[in-house]
């Protein structure tokens, strides 16, 4: 129940204010923190949820070599051991790269990317999340953060975490659709030829911690979150996590999560009913919902959940920072990544992302 917005200088001057302000929240234990240089030891974080232990992330990010990617993973159900460090703990969800390695390897794999002089950051947090927006130069912002869904039905898990991908190939100014690309959960990540990736964007994907559901993989853990189209190009590769790490288990294969920012009927009605307000005063903004799609048979399941407090904008009327108060609740906006200006051709359009600013 807390909100935070902070000037930074570095990444650990980020992730050092992050530890600190979530720690003082009372929502959150810090399990680990190293800033150090050190060659092979430094640039960790982690934490657990005090209400919600299986919500637990790691990060960690190239001190060494001044990198500018944080890495960040999710694993469920057991305790932090600083040892088998950020990539090692047990029943990991595969995403986040697995080793002691170099800011180049970082971005092959599930991270935020920071700058090296990040400008200030925003934190909004409630009884079951912490979401976090970092604006890493005069015009771009980056979200990540951790939490759990708000349930439909009964089914084991919800718990998430989430990174940003940003495309490889400049962006046009209608390049928030994509494929390439990932923010929040977003169920339009998937491969597809000629947009920087052809492979392997599962291993950025958020995952969400699932178990029991119609077809998954036995003693299966975790999910991806995005799909493509459903219709024609549906993602069909979906990556294992680690769950080799307590050394008893096997690596598992995982399953998909559809819809969310970027896809699904929310944003298909939402997004076109209007610029961001009507002439009555009525902002629309979507939330973001996934469904379960069983790969073995092609049938949907879901909504599962929403996400709390977070829903998505057409940015076109609002600057980032802007404050809309609706409803009695107030709700800052900013966009996905870079907001279009006319003439530009390297953003992500009017897609904006908005988070409902808690403080008691």
């Amino acid at each position: 129940m807390a909100y935070k917005n902070e000037t930074v200088t570095s990444i650990a001057d980020l992730i050092t204010k992050l530890d600190s302000w979530m720690s003082g929240t009372g929502m959150w234990t810090s399990n680990h923190l190293d800033t150090s240089t050190t060659a092979g030891t430094g640039g960790e974080w982690a934490m657990t949820h005090t209400g919600s232990t299986n919500i637990r992330f790691a990060a960690s990010w190239d001190a060494e070599n001044a990198g500018v990617a944080l890495a960040l993973y999710q694993y469920s159900d057991q305790a932090y051991v600083i040892g088998d460090r950020p990539w090692g703990q047990d029943h990991d969800s595969g995403n986040g790269y697995g080793a002691t390695t170099t800011d180049t390897l970082i971005k092959t794999s599930r991270h935020v990317l920071l700058h090296a002089a990040p400008l200030q950051y925003w934190a909004f947090e409630d009884d079951s999340y912490t979401h976090i927006v970092v604006q890493v130069s005069a015009r771009q912002y980056v979200h990540f953060g951790f939490g759990i869904l708000l349930k439909y039905g009964d089914w084991t898990g919800g718990e998430y975490c989430y990174g940003q991908l940003n495309s490889l190939l400049p962006y046009s100014s209608g390049y928030a659709a994509g494929d390439s690309i990932s923010m929040l959960l977003d169920g339009h990540l998937n491969d597809a030829a000629g947009e920087g990736y052809t492979s392997g964007t599962e291993l950025f994907a958020a995952t969400i911690h699932a178990e029991g559901l119609p077809n998954q993989t036995a003693n299966g853990m975790w999910m991806v979150s995005m799909g493509g189209k459903i219709t024609s190009s549906v993602q069909t590769t979906f990556g294992n996590d680690r769950q080799s790490n307590d050394g008893v288990s096997s690596d598992t294969a995982r399953h998909m999560f559809i819809d969310g920012l970027r896809a699904g009927a929310p944003i298909e009605n939402f997004v076109r009913a209007s610029q961001g307000t009507d002439i009555s005063g009525f902002h629309a903004m979507w939330e973001i919902a996934p469904r379960y799609y069983d790969d073995s048979t092609g049938h949907v399941y879901g909504p599962m959940g929403r996400m709390p407090d977070v829903r998505g904008i057409n940015m076109d009327l609002w600057e980032a920072g802007d404050e809309i108060i609706q409803g009695g609740d107030t709700w800052v906006v900013f966009p996905a990544q870079i907001k279009w200006q006319s003439g530009e051709s390297q953003t992500t359009g009017n897609l904006g992302i908005a988070y409902k600013k808690v403080t008691t």
